[in-house]
């Protein structure tokens, strides 16, 4: 158990080992030195944050100047075989992966991700390979390929998440979510891996570019995804009447929804159009979605995403 009476700070790599588990506490900062990790193998994290004292992951450069530099630290890394991971109440900034989960060990998810914030990384703030994940009232931000990557397949569910993707140390090129559904082997050949279930309820998924979901997918393996009352920011071609894969979205190609999106504050602007736009059936599907990851109670009309506006 690491509570905060005292900064921890990891060099090299920390690993939570088979059979152990790793309780971080609230209001305790955790500091990664360059290239350095938190993996869990066939162990437990918990995180245990509360509302206004959160746990914080960042690099251990203090100085003003790496404020926002992603890049700083590398990931942390749930292993397959570990299992009954959460993290609640988080801010995990300016490493390369956020979090990097892969295949789920038993029933249960891989990792649940509540009321956190990951943003600022150099490759993706959110990277699975076959997990299975679900998340609430959080945010994924600015990630310099993706702000989630759900590759290999998977089982995924998101209510009330902000995916915003607006990087500013490189030209990306990548949308700000990915699906995938296979991969191609040493040898060349395709490896079907099922899309079993990938859900986002009254979430955004935008970002500056005019495309930021990207389907990678082939024949053969499940590939199952619903958008329900969510705002994306979507090549214009795409059909969003299908309503297998969408339902009661808002389709846009504008990038302005937010306070200051290049800072990392995905709290609403004023004018978007994501106030008021939520299915409150959604938020009332779990107890977490009542208030907002400010701790703000939700209207009856919610808005979509991580943030109630509270004028």
């Amino acid at each position: 158990v690491w509570t905060n009476d005292k900064p921890h700070v990891i060099y090299g790599m920390l690993v939570v080992d088979t059979d152990c588990s790793l309780d971080i506490m609230e209001g305790v900062d955790v500091y990664l030195h360059k290239n350095s990790s938190l993996l869990v193998f066939e162990g437990t994290l918990r995180v245990n944050g509360q509302q206004g004292n959160p746990v914080t992951f960042q690099g251990d450069r203090l100085e003003p100047f790496y404020k926002n530099v992603p890049g700083q630290w590398e990931r942390i890394w749930f292993y397959n075989g570990s299992k009954n991971n959460v993290i609640d109440h988080a801010i995990i900034k300016n490493g390369t992966i956020g979090i990097l989960a892969d295949t789920v060990a038993n029933s249960n998810p891989t990792v649940i991700i509540n009321n956190t914030q990951i943003f600022q990384m150099a490759g993706a703030c959110l990277l699975s390979q076959g997990a299975h994940i679900t998340a609430e009232n959080s945010v994924f931000g600015n990630g310099g390929q993706f702000c989630a990557a759900l590759v290999l397949g998977g089982e995924y569910d998101f209510r009330h998440c902000t995916f915003g993707d607006y990087y500013q140390y490189g030209n990306r090129q990548t949308p700000a979510l990915l699906l995938n559904n296979y991969y191609e082997d040493i040898d060349g050949n395709i490896q079907l891996r099922d899309l079993t279930n990938a859900y986002f309820g009254n979430c955004i998924i935008t970002g500056n570019l005019e495309n930021e979901i990207g389907f990678d997918n082939v024949t053969g393996a499940t590939f199952n995804y619903l958008f329900d009352n969510t705002l994306l920011r979507i090549d214009p071609e795409v059909n969003t009447s299908n309503t297998d894969n969408y339902l009661n979205i808002i389709k846009t190609q504008s990038d302005t929804f937010f306070v200051d999106q290049i800072n990392n504050d995905f709290h609403l602007d004023g004018s978007s159009p994501a106030i008021d736009a939520g299915s409150f059936n959604i938020t009332l599907s779990s107890p977490t979605l009542i208030n907002d990851l400010d701790g703000i109670g939700r209207k009856l009309n919610p808005d979509l995403g991580a943030y109630e506006r509270n004028d």
